[in-house]
């Protein structure tokens, strides 16, 4: 979690991480692409630089970037990748590991081409194109972590109140398809907006095209998804309670419905449900996948009375603890911090008094202090705000801004009675 004043680098450091964690999910995309034309040939390592010099663009652009900026990044895989930048232009280097570990995917990807190249069966063809697909995203997964990465921005409700007008934009911002391109026009939405409103379109509406009902039998199919199913209808139940209603879509409308034949359409909900449905629709598509997932939300809070942000840390954690995945949460809220103490508490007490715990907190929203770390961002520096003895995070830390405006208060109090 990373928490900090307004303008404290909590975005552009979840938003970097982020960059470089979905690194591997657009290098598979490509290489896939690459693969299906008529020249399938390509030199991995040019390919690797030239997506992260047009993400990088796409990203910060070139007039917000300052001068010998140096980006760092070494994953938990041991790859390391540094970008440079000047206003010569992007250097990026690479470490032996990773150097070598596209070295190999060099080898496995020509290799496969060859393979398919030779194959006259089609049943055969189809079944090496979906082995090269499979083998070329599991390698990269090994160099890069995870295989699912997804920005929950702020400003989400955006996808709500001007869909046509996003999908309008996103058009115009794909057609420059060159960094020259970018670097002439400037970026017309922020890539991460565009990238959440493609993954809400292509991932997540989808699923709920026949409501929770269709989507709960497609969910029985798979055998993860039978043992998922109890655990969706609790999740499901309590995104019911966060959202006060039902979201259901129904002739491509987004719809909340608080009574069995009421709703309301979702531009015309308030400002916190339109906020928290995505959140809340995001997690539950993602839970299905049985995979590395990276997940970086912005201001969980948004829009939210203190209870509903107690709620809506509540599903985040009990998505955590259900799923594969590393999630970064940057926050304003001394509320969330607050709740995701509680449940840090209810791990360490659910130790010694397990039953007369869940009967405060249940055990599927305990949250192991072991897998949490928080950070405070200001002036340019970071620091760890939890208490690693305690195994939570630190009271005064949380309570710094109320003490401020207590004392504040203190200090015109003691001036004398008030009289209006």
């Amino acid at each position: 979690m990373l928490i900090g004043p307004t303008a404290s680098g909590k975005s552009t450091l979840a938003k970097a991480v982020y960059f470089f964690r979905s690194l591997g999910e657009h290098l598979g995309d490509e290489l896939v692409l690459t693969g299906r034309r008529e020249t399938p040939e390509v030199k991995i390592k040019n390919l690797v630089m030239r997506v992260i010099r047009f993400r990088f663009v796409r990203f910060w652009g070139v007039s917000k970037v300052k001068d010998n900026t140096i980006i760092n990044y070494l994953s938990d895989k041991g790859s390391e990748v540094t970008i440079s930048y000047k206003k010569t232009g992007l250097k990026i280097t690479f470490n032996e590991k990773l150097s070598a570990g596209l070295d190999e995917l060099q080898e496995i990807y020509d290799s496969s081409i060859a393979k398919l190249k030779g194959e006259k069966s089609e049943e055969k063809h189809g079944r090496n194109s979906l082995q090269f697909r499979v083998t070329i995203r599991q390698h990269l997964i090994g160099l890069f972590g995870s295989n699912w990465a997804i920005y929950i921005p702020a400003g989400r409700n955006a996808v709500s109140l001007l869909p046509s007008f996003l999908e309008n934009l996103i058009r115009r911002y794909e057609t420059a398809t060159r960094v020259s391109q970018l670097e002439s026009n400037p970026a017309l939405i922020d890539d991460t907006l565009a990238e959440f409103y493609e993954a809400i379109l292509f991932r997540v509406k989808p699923v709920f095209e026949e409501g929770i009902e269709g989507f709960l039998k497609r969910l029985r199919l798979t055998p993860r998804g039978v043992k998922l199913t109890d655990k969706f209808n609790e999740l499901w139940g309590y995104s019911n309670s966060i959202l006060k209603g039902d979201f259901r879509l129904e002739n491509e409308t987004d719809k909340i419905y608080y009574k069995a034949d009421e709703f309301v359409k979702l531009p015309f909900a308030s400002s916190g449900q339109q906020e928290a449905v995505w959140i809340l629709a995001v997690l539950l598509v993602m839970m299905r996948a049985d995979r590395n997932l990276f997940i970086v939300i912005e201001e969980p809070e948004a829009h939210l009375f203190p209870d509903a942000q107690r709620e809506i840390t509540n599903f985040i954690s009990y998505f955590f603890k259900n799923t594969k995945c590393q999630i970064i949460i940057a926050t304003h809220s001394p509320y969330i911090l607050s709740s995701a103490n509680n449940l840090m508490l209810a791990s360490i007490q659910g130790k010694k008094h397990p039953e007369k715990v869940s009967k405060i907190v249940p055990e599927d929203f305990w949250l192991d202090p072991n897998r949490v770390a928080c950070f405070f961002l200001e002036n340019g520096a970071m620091r760890d705000i939890v208490d690693r003895q305690l195994g939570m995070i630190k009271v005064e830390e949380i309570d710094k801004i109320s003490s401020t405006i207590i004392k504040e208060f203190d200090e015109l109090d003691e001036l004398g009675e008030v009289k209006i």
